[in-house]
């Protein structure tokens, strides 16, 4: 039997914050998700029957459109998608699924009714909302466990749009993956229950992705309203169902809750307590296993060091490196995974500090590593804390400085930016040095600026665009280490022109190993083509040996450029100096 609630849409009553443990589950896509159950179409107000699978209870917590946490209930979207009336959606249903099993569950609503994909781009308005209101759950605690998308009606009236899906889908999943800084987010989706003419491209699309930890819910055959697009309440009831696809994501969701903290230490200190030499930063364990990854192939080590952090003025004689693993979890499975996962993380670790070089180059060295005593400490499951202590008994002066060399050293890069000409070089080159908009010509030869990122220092070479100058774009190919490629994202008469000078200079051996940024720039321009359309248009999704990112931005306002510079300055290959 259904129940009704008096409940105001968008006022409740005071509320609690919700603990610090929370568990934060991001809905988003479009009309489906945002809920059009109980609806009236001729009416257009909600019928306020709500089922008892999405009543409210006091665990459940919702994140308004002001970014304010409230007890949810039903509509949950109804300050969010204020464009057309909200009701009945999956979200509730799925909470008070997963509630009793994961604590407090916390949801943050994003979803807004007849958007395509394509609108869920990087650098779009939905995007950036989204990825805004999901850092901001997280700001007092809390863990985001994955994303539930309910999406793709309206990408299936032409047949580009549907071809399209996939790979615009593929696309979203990485860079909210890299957006939120969690690379193995869980992404639970729903294959459409409605469309129109090329639904069964979509549903392909959606049904066949083989992407790490993203899985799909069938909604074929569910009841539909009489407009036959938008299921009705009944039919949301069903969203219980995503929270057996959830227990099968909970060793992937369990990633989020793991971290591993390093800090180098004075171990003479041994009887009281040891300072830190140089604290390393704290990140979540599949960032950490990815970097351990990272150390094993031979490539510098990465991690950052604290601003303002103050040299310690005693030389240490000896080193210890700890790493912890914390869980609530108590899979036994998972909590072994994390261990082994740590156990590489710490070897691999401990022969870069060691040599100085990756894991894998130590092969065929005849130098003898230092002994190491390894010392592992295992409580009791329920509480699943690992420690690992690895300390050398040595005379460490020599790997210390080693250490600190490939720490904190400024680093030298080249990054060649290039691009047909007015597509903006010169004005993001110097928005970037001064901060500021030049005046600007348009340049004949070229411009070099060294701009100072964290601890690397970037020369980056700004070479004009012109047709006839383009031929000398290869005289700067020789030892760049990233490349940036300016596209005027208004300029539609030249894209084939941009994809080919993009793909020419792609083929040359000289850059075979460079990560490319693509800055879609004057995205502020009114006529300015979406970044999903211009990554398709350049034919980036063809790029699958290589490292590339797309960027939305506008020089003049400096929107995006921060960020595109931030993922070319973390993927570009470093070589250390012997």
């Amino acid at each position: 039997m259904a129940a009704t609630t008096d409940l105001d849409p968008i006022q409740t009553n005071a509320t609690p914050n919700p603990p610090p443990n929370k568990q934060i589950f991001i809905l988003s896509g479009q009309s489906n998700m945002a809920g059009r159950g109980g609806v009236l179409k001729k009416l257009h107000r909600w019928d306020g029957v709500v089922p008892p699978e999405a009543q409210p209870h006091p665990s459940i917590f919702r994140l308004s459109a002001k970014l304010h946490w409230e007890v949810a209930h039903e509509p949950l979207h109804a300050d969010i998608d204020t464009k057309k009336t909200c009701g009945v959606g999956p979200g509730m249903a799925f909470a008070n699924g997963v509630r009793e099993r994961v604590g407090t569950v916390a949801l943050v609503p994003c979803a807004v009714g007849g958007t395509a994909i394509k609108e869920w781009a990087r650098g779009e308005k939905l995007y950036e909302d989204m990825v805004k209101r999901a850092r901001h759950s997280v700001k007092d605690g809390g863990e985001i466990r994955a994303i539930l998308w309910f999406q793709g009606e309206s990408d299936t009236s032409t047949e580009h749009d549907a071809d399209a899906y996939q790979g615009n889908m593929e696309a979203f999943v990485a860079n909210v993956r890299r957006d939120l800084a969690l690379p193995s987010l869980p992404i639970i989706q729903v294959a459409l229950a409605s469309g129109v003419k090329y639904i069964e491209r979509v549903r392909e699309a959606q049904l066949g992705m083989r992407v790490e930890n993203v899985v799909c819910v069938d909604a074929k055959g569910l009841e539909l309203k009489e407009d036959n697009l938008h299921l009705t309440t009944q039919a949301q009831e069903r969203a219980q169902d995503f929270s057996g696809v959830n227990r099968d994501l909970k060793m992937a969701a369990l990633h989020a809750s793991a971290s591993l903290s390093l800090a180098v230490r004075d171990a003479s200190f041994a009887r009281r307590r040891a300072p830190e030499v140089f604290p390393l930063h704290r990140g979540s364990l599949p960032n950490l296993y990815r970097l351990g990854t990272t150390f094993a192939t031979g490539s510098p080590l990465v991690l950052s060091k604290p601003t303002g952090q103050k040299k310690h003025t005693v030389k240490p004689n000896s080193v210890s490196i700890r790493c912890e693993q914390s869980s609530q979890e108590s899979n036994i499975l998972d909590v072994w995974l994390g261990r082994l996962a740590m156990v590489g993380f710490a070897i691999a670790i401990s022969v870069e500090i060691a040599t100085g070089k990756g894991l894998l180059e130590n092969f065929g060295v005849t130098t003898p590593l230092p002994s190491v005593a390894l010392a592992v400490t295992a409580l009791p499951l329920h509480v699943e804390v690992f420690g690992l202590i690895f300390t050398w008994k040595t005379s460490m002066g020599a790997v210390i400085t080693r250490l600190r060399k490939r720490l904190f050293q400024n680093r030298e890069v080249r990054i060649l930016m290039v691009g047909l000409d007015a597509s903006g070089k010169t004005t993001i080159l110097y928005k970037l040095k001064l901060g500021e908009v030049v005046m600007t010509v348009p340049t004949i030869g070229f411009n070099v600026e060294t701009l100072e990122y964290k601890n690397i220092s970037c020369s980056v070479w700004d070479v004009g665009g012109q047709d006839k100058i383009r031929p000398l774009w290869r005289h700067y190919f020789q030892n760049t280490q990233g490349l940036v490629y300016v596209v005027d994202s208004g300029d539609r008469g030249r894209i084939c022109e941009a994809r080919n000078e993009l793909h020419r200079i792609l083929s040359e051996p000289e850059l075979r190993k460079v990560a490319v940024l693509v800055f879609a720039n004057k995205q502020d321009l009114p006529q300015s083509m979406p970044v999903s359309e211009i990554a398709t248009k350049l034919g980036l999704h063809s790029l699958s040996q290589r490292r590339w990112y797309i960027q939305g931005t506008s020089a003049t306002s400096g929107q995006g450029l921060y960020e595109g510079f931030d993922w070319l300055c973390n993927n570009i290959i470093i070589k250390d100096s012997p």
